[in-house]
């Protein structure tokens, strides 16, 4: 939250499936204090927790600081939007001198709860949870969506995807709003767009969770912001709203570099690339393969429909006017700035800290 210090010292083991690509790509178990970590207290020791709370993801990023995403999630809270806690830690593997690292809660029945409600279920999308129809097959679902609360079963999931890709134009313009609230995935799509979010619904990671409430009205939740506020940053692409990094870095005229064992970068130690992905590929497509982030069926369809771009516009208005024009945007940065010069500047140095306040800020102000 705002103002956290970074907390002890955390140690913990080595959490499995590390993503193959992202902020951290190329880190392997030599240096465990740099990589993505999912850290469950209760793992091995029953109900162990930390301040009631059993689920822990340590986060990788870009930036040395990661306030490009601890602002990204403030401001989702801001907006009324389910987001995750986070904090700053002093983070230390396998007895290494301890890093900077954002931990943040990890979405499970606890959060869910909290966030959400009960009665419901949620589902978290994998890298190739696209938000395509599968068929009526739970088993096909089960490779591309991981239900992470409740307990209910793929059934809610499985006839939302349908009806998205499925319904008629008219079906779709009509019943939507019976299925999906509709005014938060506004607001979700605008803030997104103004955060210059790329890897987010329709991404490369295709970064979101889906909830499902007791009676059956989807939401999509938010996850993952550490390719947030970062156009000012080196390696990320482009600059201003939509601007963001690319696995690999980028050249200086904002191309995104190769990913993916054949363009030069290594996997981290034990991880494989999903299957049928091209390492060549790139987002946006080009000459080293198709498209990596090949859009969304319900963001596609959501802005065709009059009524629902109009809800997306007016979202841009609000949100840009309540939380980035208003200031709120900047106060909660320099927040989560000052929090590190006065308590991490042994980690980061408070030149660091600044000049990343400032990119982020200059992010903001786009």
């Amino acid at each position: 939250a705002p103002g956290n210090a970074p907390d002890d010292t955390v140690v913990a083991g080595l959490a499995a499936g590390v993503p193959p690509a992202g902020p951290g790509f190329g880190t392997t178990s030599d240096a465990p204090e740099d990589l993505p970590w999912l850290i469950r207290l209760d793992k091995y020791v029953d109900e162990q927790a930390h301040q009631g709370r059993t689920d822990f993801v340590v986060r990788s990023n870009i930036t040395e600081t990661a306030l490009n995403e601890a602002v990204s999630l403030d401001l989702l809270g801001e907006a009324g939007l389910a987001t995750q806690l986070s904090a700053p830690v002093r983070f230390s593997a396998n007895g290494s001198d301890p890093v900077l690292r954002l931990v943040i809660e990890h979405p499970d029945d606890a959060w869910t709860d909290e966030h959400l409600g009960t009665g419901g279920d949620l589902f978290q999308a994998d890298a190739s949870g696209d938000y395509r129809y599968r068929g009526d097959d739970p088993a096909a679902y089960q490779e591309a969506w991981d239900h992470e609360a409740g307990d209910g079963d793929e059934q809610p999931l499985i006839e939302f995807l349908d009806f998205v890709n499925n319904a008629s134009d008219e079906e779709f313009a009509s019943g939507l709003a019976d299925r999906l609230d509709v005014e938060s995935f506004a607001t979700y799509l605008a803030i997104e767009e103004l955060l210059g979010n790329f890897d987010d619904i329709d991404g490369p990671g295709n970064n979101s969770y889906l909830w499902f409430d007791a009676d059956g009205v989807a939401t999509v939740v938010a996850w993952d912001h550490n390719l947030a506020l970062t156009g000012g940053f080196p390696g990320a692409v482009g600059g201003g709203g939509g601007a963001g990094a690319v696995p690999g870095g980028g050249d200086q005229q904002g191309q995104p570099g190769p990913v993916g064992p054949d363009g030069g970068l290594p996997l981290p130690e034990g991880c494989e690339l999903p299957d049928g992905f091209d390492p060549g590929a790139v987002p946006g497509g080009g000459a080293g393969g198709p498209s990596f982030g090949g859009g969304n069926p319900l963001v596609d369809r959501f802005h065709e429909v009059d009524a629902f771009e109009a809800l997306y516009q007016q979202a841009l208005v609000d949100v840009r006017a309540s939380l980035f024009d208003s200031g709120t945007a900047s106060d909660l940065l320099e927040t989560e700035a000052q929090v590190l010069r006065d308590q991490a500047s042994d980690l980061v140095d408070v030149a660091t800290i600044d000049d990343e306040a400032a990119s982020v800020e200059a992010q903001l102000d786009a």
